[in-house]
């Protein structure tokens, strides 16, 4: 499959009509010809039974399905326009979530291009399959139950569990993982009645660029401290004099997720007025169980045409954080494959 031709201020010359040369942009042109490639997208979707918008929730049976055994589940969710995309900038949907059984697994991304001339538009489908795929009408309370709560399940009964939130910056992560989040923080708390003492503890960095900071640390935004990042004996990472804290009831939980979430550092982009900057770590631990759960919401990875009139302080923290994605992303191929 062919790469998409993204970049932004990338341009190409096309003949006019006068036999004059002129300069196109190809997000442009591809949006000068929207309705023959939203005529084709619609085709491709009437025959591959693309799952309608307001497609209902799965059974409740199935969202309680033991997963496979396996280290990495990987899921998708495609995020609905946003006004200002449709009307504004006139763009158009080009990803489609394909029926599945018992739930969606597969997503087509359509490449809208031209040829050679300029003037011959056709469309590249490719496709992506995951462990499930969530349609854009998929609500948080679906995601949650399918996506998180058996890691949540089984961190709160004694094991280890790691969730990434990984996309471009401004496809909804941070909203999806808030959501989690805040699930999560009721869950953990089951069966705590029955014990006396803390019950679970809290830790919340940030890491920036090389740096990392106590979002916990009880001291105003713009004094954060600065934390050392530390390697044990068994070869795990932890953050030297991180601020633990140890809420009493699910709803202190999320009120210390929520102050650890204002304090991140965030800055607009064309993508996303408020796009996170930093990948943010939470930490659960379960001090009777001994169990752990890491939520990490890592910042958005961005295109040229997101960060093209930023300063060059910005566009290196933007190289450094498409650096850093890109390592995770080949340790989760890696391990993937040793399964």
């Amino acid at each position: 499959a062919r790469a998409s031709p993204g970049g932004g201020g990338a341009s190409v010359r096309a003949q006019s009509e006068g036999g004059g040369r002129q300069m196109f942009d190809k997000n442009e042109l591809r949006i000068q010809r929207r309705e023959v490639f939203c005529e084709a997208l619609a085709r491709y979707r009437a025959a591959k039974d693309e799952v309608p918008a307001r497609s209902p929730s799965p059974d409740p049976a199935v969202c309680t399905m033991k997963p496979r055994a396996q280290a990495v589940r990987i899921f998708a969710r495609k995020r609905p326009m946003k006004v200002e995309e449709a009307s504004g900038k006139h763009e158009f949907d080009v990803a489609s979530v394909l029926r599945g059984r018992p739930f969606p697994t597969k997503i087509v991304l359509h490449n809208c291009l031209f040829q050679a001339d300029l003037k011959t538009p056709f469309v590249n489908h490719m496709l992506f399959e995951y462990d499930q795929v969530f349609a854009e009408d998929a609500h948080n309370d679906e995601v949650y139950r399918m996506a998180a709560f058996d890691l949540v399940l089984a961190s709160r009964n004694g094991g280890v569990g790691t969730m990434f939130m990984f996309g471009q910056t401004g496809s909804g992560k941070t909203h999806t993982m808030t959501a989690i989040e805040e699930k999560a923080a009721h869950d953990l708390f089951e069966g705590s009645a029955q014990h006396a003492g803390d019950w679970i503890s809290m830790q919340f960095i940030e890491l920036r660029g090389n740096r990392c900071f106590d979002l916990l640390a009880p001291v105003p935004k713009e004094k954060m401290p600065e934390l050392r990042l530390r390697e044990s004996g068994d070869g795990s990472f932890f953050a030297e004099g991180a601020t633990s804290v140890s809420p009493k009831t699910p709803a202190e939980l999320v009120a210390a997720i929520r102050t650890a979430h204002a304090r991140r550092a965030t800055s607009a982009t064309e993508a996303n007025s408020v796009s996170s900057r930093s990948h943010a770590l939470c930490t659960l631990r379960m001090l009777k169980t001994r169990g752990q759960l890491t939520l990490a919401d890592c910042a958005g990875t961005e295109r040229k045409k997101d960060s093209m009139y930023h300063s060059r302080e910005r566009q290196q923290e933007a190289a450094e954080i498409n650096a850093s994605l890109h390592a995770l992303k080949e340790c989760v191929r890696y391990a993937a494959k040793r399964e």
